[in-house]
């Protein structure tokens, strides 16, 4: 088949889409992610970090059929075009069903795994978007697409799934550039094109030949270091918190509500108008006193400030184990004291972020080829980056920061108050 449009990207340059790709690509429901934001609210730090889902999914979908193109050419498997196509198709489709803001409020939602943003996307992808897929002229199933996003292993191929759904997928290839780019800052730079270069097959799993370990470490290590400078700034934290304390009373009286992956099945057409500024709109409509006051502070860009934290991204932190008591006396403390120290129960906010930048075995109980694979051309010997590098085992552990934040006009109080109890709170 030959590209049917081409679009210019500022990461990957020129996306070749072919007619089946770009029938999808021209639906409502997938405009949408054009209104989406792929970091919520760090724009509000990072002012160039505008860029949205759409671009996001493109750029995955590009490497899918690069990923594939290279793996055929170099390993002369049974890598086919539906293969390719399929990828291709599951990368592009695998973030149709994204809330507004993106991962901002998924935790108000995905209380069950059926809600998460993966079944929402799978629902569309057996629901609207099946004759789309169907139709085409590339031979690809919507299940076998949906199969991927959700992460089940492609009957015969695990490497498909790996490549749209594990720790060297290309979501995480694509969105560590992409984000890196836009928010202005170089952490989550990795060199792609040797990475690329460097994919091949170990015994039907997907691996990189030993010439590519140090790019994989470069990414890993990237992913770490772009959660602790951007993906949980504090300030991006705090926005979501806010965002989060004002659509819960709105989700708990009806007056914010999103499709289950169920109702999506007849239902898809009422995503179109669900992006970030119909929840803003949603958030402005706050009746409550106290909640209107919070969605006031959001859409004047007032943040929450940040009393007390516990960051093991920070070296001083890391290195100091009672950091972390510290934290814990300081908030308590405050919890028990909030009428002396000025405060309603609305104006505190607490935080708690992890991450994983690498997960060690054991994966799950039904995947055993999560992890990356390095293999060795001359030897045919494989084993995992930890195995190799110290770095990776080093970091693969995971990080939680707690931060506790107090609304803005109230934050020069309550220092006041933390630095007169200094004794009995544990603040310094």
């Amino acid at each position: 088949m030959e590209p049917v449009r081409r679009f210019r990207d500022p990461i990957h340059g020129f996306i070749d889409v072919y007619a089946d790709e770009m029938e999808v690509i021209q639906d409502p429901v997938f405009q949408r992610l054009r209104r989406i934001k792929q970091l919520s609210f760090a724009d509000l730090v990072y002012h160039g970090a505008e860029h949205s889902r759409f671009g996001h999914v493109l750029g995955a979908m590009h490497l899918a059929g690069r990923a594939l193109q290279r793996i055929k050419e170099r390993c002369n498997t049974s890598v086919d075009d539906v293969d390719i196509m399929t990828a291709r198709m599951a990368a592009l489709l695998h973030d149709v069903g994204h809330r507004p803001f993106s991962h901002a409020l998924d935790s108000l939602f995905d209380s069950r795994p059926d809600q998460s943003h993966e079944a929402l996307s799978e629902a569309l992808v057996l629901g609207r978007f099946a004759p789309m897929i169907e139709g085409g002229k590339g031979g690809v199933s919507p299940k076998r697409v949906a199969g991927l996003i959700r992460g089940r292993t492609d009957a015969g191929k695990p490497f498909l799934t790996q490549l749209i759904s594990g720790q060297l997928d290309v979501d995480r290839m694509d969105y560590l550039l992409r984000d890196s780019h836009y928010a202005g800052v170089k952490y989550g730079i990795f060199d792609l094109d040797i990475l690329m270069d460097s994919l091949v097959l170990a015994e039907g799993k997907l691996a990189v030949s030993s010439d590519g370990v140090m790019a994989v470490e470069q990414m890993i290590l990237a992913r770490h270091h772009m959660f602790g400078q951007v993906y949980h700034h504090k300030t991006k934290r705090a926005f979501e918190g806010m965002a989060k304390n004002v659509a819960r009373p709105l989700i708990k009286d009806g007056v914010l509500e999103y499709p289950s992956p169920q109702s999506l099945k007849c239902e898809s057409d009422l995503l179109v108008e669900m992006d970030d500024a119909w929840l803003m709109r949603k958030i402005s409509s706050a009746k409550d006193a106290a909640t209107a006051g919070i969605a006031q502070d959001l859409l004047k860009r007032r943040p929450f400030t940040e009393i007390c934290k516990y960051d093991p991204f920070s070296p001083e932190y890391g290195l100091r184990e009672d950091q972390l008591a510290r934290f814990f006396s300081v908030k308590e403390h405050v919890l028990a004291n909030l009428q002396s120290a000025g405060l309603e129960p609305r104006d505190l906010m607490l935080d708690a972020s992890s991450v994983l930048p690498y997960k060690l075995l054991p994966y799950s109980e039904t995947d055993d080829a999560a992890g990356i694979l390095i293999y060795d051309l001359k030897s045919g010997h494989s084993e995992l980056i930890e195995q190799r590098s110290a770095m990776v085992r080093s970091i693969a552990r995971s990080f939680t920061v707690h931060r506790m934040f107090v609304r803005q006009q109230k934050a020069h109080a309550l220092k006041e108050y933390l630095a007169l109890n200094s004794n009995s709170s544990g603040a310094r």
